[in-house]
């Protein structure tokens, strides 16, 4: 601390600058974590999108049971490659779900983390780990 010419202390040009750099540390921090939650959000979002684009080229098509082979036939006469995928880069889960009167499919995206979680709550609001499961044009759980 220095004395300025009116008597008061002020802090010396050292303190100035580590007070600017953990100011600017703190406003990083806070708008780099606002950022993040943006981005996962709208990854979700692409991520619901792209369940129910799938969901309904399976119906169009009138897929009876889905396997990798089918899956990949689909996202290709649609010219999709990421229609398999969601927005954080991992294979959506595709199962054939029997309901008696026509099949059904079941839908998953693994979420950010790509690992299998539980079902089924509604909304899992802002939990990108989570599971979003749709089942017969229905979501079971979603973010």
């Amino acid at each position: 601390m220095s004395l300025s010419s009116g008597g008061t202390t002020r802090p010396s040009r050292r303190w100035r600058t580590a007070i600017l750099w953990i100011v600017g540390g703190l406003f990083a921090t806070i708008v780099g974590t606002s950022y993040a939650g943006f981005l996962n959000h709208d990854k979700a979002d692409e991520t619901l999108a792209r369940m129910r684009a799938l969901e309904n080229l399976l119906i169009i098509e009138q897929v009876q049971y889905v396997d990798e082979a089918s899956l990949r036939a689909v996202a290709e006469r649609n010219g999709s490659a990421t229609l398999l995928l969601d927005a954080w880069g991992h294979r959506l889960v595709v199962e054939t779900v029997d309901h008696g009167d026509a099949p059904g499919f079941r839908i998953t995206s693994l979420g950010r983390d790509g690992t299998k979680g539980t079902c089924c709550e509604r909304f899992v609001s802002r939990d990108w780990d989570a599971d979003a499961v749709r089942q017969r044009e229905e979501w079971l759980q979603a973010w």
